[in-house]
């Protein structure tokens, strides 16, 4: 209702359309997140909703957002490829975003996009998702997510046995707090998650170590990581049956499981139970093994988790041996043999969907080379005919330039043999007319002597 009051108000008031249809996109999200698992048709005509006025606004940033909730929503609901696609569309949206709150969604839909990947046992694209998603956190300076993703890294090495891998990993989430105090909690997990691989190394000093850096930092939480007590006395009790400290590594397993049965901490309960059972095994108490176990392998069918099944067949198989029950230790032996069959075949299957889908992105990245390779030479291609035409314009206006000095060349030549034509002419003439000047000078000379020996001739005769 508030929802579609929001969504009115804009329309009817006028008033700051765009901030009052975030607010609405904001709470269709939030409703959709609220509803029950079974109302899955009503969540996402609430996501439709909200995505549709993130549309109406092409607001970039808002399709994203809405596409990561859906995505998310989708991976709570265990419908993993519907996930994937959703947030791959966040993804993609996201990618040329260059603004801190694009930057800083993208790290988060890559973070939960490798959350999905996991879930589909795809852990090779999961692993590279996280990895790119690190140099995005640290140009953000995100130090929790950035803190998280190095765990996440870390799990997953753990879970291929790459201890000392995982170690490095947990070692940066571990050293790059920026105020350890504020994060006691999960110092402590994370001193938990490198005494497990120090265990698994059999480097039980460097496991006690971190157990006593666990527990310092967990005195100062209180009940606010009471869950990760659990954790942190499994761990002691491991430590304390490799001392063969078999009474208090039994207290130790006993306070896990009674602060996980409390929280319903249903990994940490089987951990700690299974821990019990081994320890009652190992020292001939089968009956309280045996009754362990029968809870453990309850409670692990209902967690749908293979290893802890095949755990708990395993030691029941052994256990019904030892009781010299040999019928009931051959049925859980086959069920055991059946079910690690069926694990067998689902990781090769899941194996082989992770390479075709490899396969895939391989032809999809060549492709995309491929188109590359061809626009760069249509594109080189289109450079050399304008390098040519550039330079066919270059020489034509070379050629002009050179026909008009050419004419004008011609043109002033042509006036200057003009006028030393006109200047012989006029030097002629002169001459001409000094020619002429000369002989009437003459003859007036010739003339005047005429007269003169007349006159002289006329005296003389009087």
């Amino acid at each position: 209702i508030t929802a579609r009051l929001c969504a009115q108000t804009h329309s009817t008031t006028g008033t700051k359309r765009g901030s009052s249809d975030e607010v609405s996109s904001e709470l269709y999200i939030r409703l959709a997140r609220k509803l029950p698992l079974r109302d899955t048709v009503q969540a996402l005509k609430y996501f439709k909703q909200a995505l549709q006025l993130e549309e109406d606004h092409n607001n970039k940033i808002g399709i994203a957002r809405t596409y990561l909730a859906i995505g998310a929503w989708f991976n709570s609901i265990n419908n993993f490829q519907e996930a994937e696609k959703h947030l791959l569309i966040a993804r993609e949206d996201m990618l040329k975003d260059t603004s801190r709150e694009g930057r800083m969604l993208l790290a988060q839909i890559r973070i939960n996009l490798a959350a999905v990947l996991g879930n589909k046992g795809q852990a090779q694209f999961q692993m590279e998702e996280y990895l790119q998603t690190i140099p995005l956190l640290e140009k953000l300076h995100a130090i929790p997510e950035l803190n998280a993703t190095y765990q996440s890294l870390g799990d997953i090495f753990f879970s291929k046995s790459q201890y000392k891998t995982a170690i490095s990993y947990y070692y940066k989430s571990l050293t790059s707090y920026d105020d350890p105090a504020r994060y006691n909690d999960l110092i402590a997990s994370r001193h938990l998650s490198l005494a497990s691989c120090m265990y698994h190394l059999d480097s039980l000093q460097k496991m006690e170590n971190h157990l006593m850096e666990a527990k310092e930092k967990l005195d100062k939480t209180g009940v606010d990581s009471i869950n990760i007590w659990a954790d942190y006395y499994y761990h002691q009790g491991l430590l304390d049956v490799k001392h063969q400290l078999y009474h208090h590594a039994t207290t130790m397993f006993y306070n896990g499981l009674t602060i996980a049965r409390r929280l319903n901490y249903n990994v940490a309960i089987c951990n700690n139970m299974y821990s019990l059972a081994r320890l009652f095994e190992r020292q001939g108490q089968y009956d309280k093994a045996m009754k362990l176990m029968d809870e453990y392998g309850r409670l692990s069918f209902t967690l749908k988790d293979f290893p802890f099944r095949l755990n708990a067949l395993d030691l029941m198989a052994e256990l019904s041996f030892k009781q010299h029950f040999p019928d009931d230790a051959y049925k859980y032996l086959r069920q055991y043999i059946i079910l690690a069959d069926s694990l067998q075949d689902w990781e090769i299957t899941e194996k082989i969907h992770e390479l075709e889908a490899h396969y895939q992105s391989s032809e999809k990245e060549n492709r995309i080379l491929q188109l590359q390779h061809e626009n760069e030479r249509q594109e080189f291609a289109l450079q050399k005919n304008r390098l040519l035409i550039s330079l066919m314009v270059v020489i034509i206006l070379s050629l002009l330039v050179v026909a008009a000095l050419s004419y004008l060349f011609y043109r002033n030549g042509r006036k200057l043999l003009e006028q030393q034509r006109q200047l012989h002419e006029f030097e002629v003439e002169r001459i001409r007319q000094e020619h002429k000047i000369s002989l009437l000078s003459a003859m007036l000379e010739g003339q005047e002597k005429e007269r003169t020996r007349l006159a002289r001739d006329l005296h003389d005769g009087l």
